[in-house]
């Protein structure tokens, strides 16, 4: 090593080798290996093991320990930092602080990050970190990020696109919140949630199981759980909840719908709003119709439009292709009719004119 006047011990070759020609200053530097800390200018307490650590900046961090290949090679005022793998923030001039990175291709073109923990493979590949406070576990976790913030990943393929601004976001499972860019507080666990959208912008979402939302691109305030749940459209209203298995699949810009249960209007498209449904196989059929509240077992499963209908019971049908403002409540009623009001067991309303009851 040369213009060193540093205590140090070094086993190797190339270490210290001082390429700027200024006076290393730095103290307790422990190096073993090749072309370690070659600039080390005022670093301290360092640690550097293998080929290539920390071998091209002008280092002036502290408290930092640098093991493996490739390893923070332009690392500047790096302090407090674990890097022990290969391709670990070689490429970027890395300055953040407090950083512990555990694995191969991890934040290789890091730049101010600090604070974040990433262990795996293949994490935050090619954005130029910034952001602070992540912890990614995995594969193929935040790959283009670069301003992401107090993100939690575990698994592989979650937040693998450009997550620029994004915040507060949490991913467990595989292949989810895929494209999400500049969304805040979205919580996903599960397999194929939120997977496909090319740009998800949307915040507050809670998404768990497996095939859920998978086009969820500017909704918010959605909660979806179960299987294949508003999955099959791109979703960009607001205040939606999926509760069980094939609910709500096709809607995409309607708001404040709920289904509890299973094959609950899978149909319905567009800006439908405000509709309630409970149980199972309701409303199979329905694509259009708004504020209906609809629960029980095979209710109104062929109508394609139903608005303003409370239906309740069991076996609730109707040959209409339309039904509205129709309070039908019991069970194996047929109800052709508009504006009909029907209890009791078994009774049939063929009116299509005018308003008919039957209790």
């Amino acid at each position: 090593f040369a213009n060193a006047t540093s205590v140090s011990l070094l086993i190797g070759s190339g270490a210290l080798l001082n390429d700027t020609a200024a006076t290393i200053t730095a103290t307790r530097q422990v190096l073993l290996g090749t072309e370690l800390a070659r600039n080390a200018g005022t670093a301290n307490d360092i640690l550097a093991a293998g080929y290539r650590c920390a071998d091209l900046g002008v280092l002036t961090g502290t408290n930092s320990v640098f093991f493996g290949t490739n390893v923070a090679r332009s690392a500047t005022a790096t302090s407090n930092w674990v890097a022990i793998g290969a391709a670990i923030a070689d490429i970027g001039a890395a300055a953040g602080v407090t950083n512990t990175y555990i694995g191969t291709n991890i934040a290789r073109n890091s730049t101010s990050a600090q604070s974040n923990v990433f262990v795996g493979s293949s994490i935050n590949t090619t954005g130029v970190l910034t952001g602070s406070l992540n912890t990614a576990l995995g594969t193929q976790l935040l790959l283009a990020a670069t301003g992401a913030s107090q993100t939690f990943a575990f698994g592989a393929q979650l937040f693998d696109t450009a997550v620029t601004n994004a915040a507060q976001n949490l991913a467990l499972g595989g292949q989810s919140l895929r494209g999400l860019t500049s969304g805040t507080q979205n919580t996903s666990a599960g397999w194929n949630a939120a997977d496909l959208a090319a740009a998800i912008t949307g915040s507050n979402n809670t998404l768990l199981g497996s095939s859920i939302a998978r086009n969820l691109s500017s909704a918010s305030q959605t909660l979806a759980a179960g299987f294949q749940c508003l999955d099959l459209a791109v979703l960009t209203g607001i205040g939606n909840t999926a509760l069980g298995r094939g609910n709500l699949r096709a809607v995409t810009t309607g708001t404040n719908n709920t289904a509890v249960g299973s094959a609950l209007a899978p149909a319905l498209v567009g800006a439908q709003n405000f509709n309630t449904y409970i149980g199972s196989t309701v409303a199979t059929a329905q694509t259009t119709g708004s504020s209906n509240v609809l629960a029980g077992s095979t209710v109104l499963v062929t109508p394609t439009t139903l608005s303003t209908c409370i239906a309740i019971g069991s076996n609730i049908s109707s040959a209409a292709a339309s039904v509205t403002d129709a309070p039908l409540i019991g069970r194996n009623i047929v109800c052709n009719s508009h504006a009909a009001v029907v209890f009791g067991n078994s009774p049939t309303i063929n009116t299509n004119t005018g308003d008919a009851s039957y209790h």
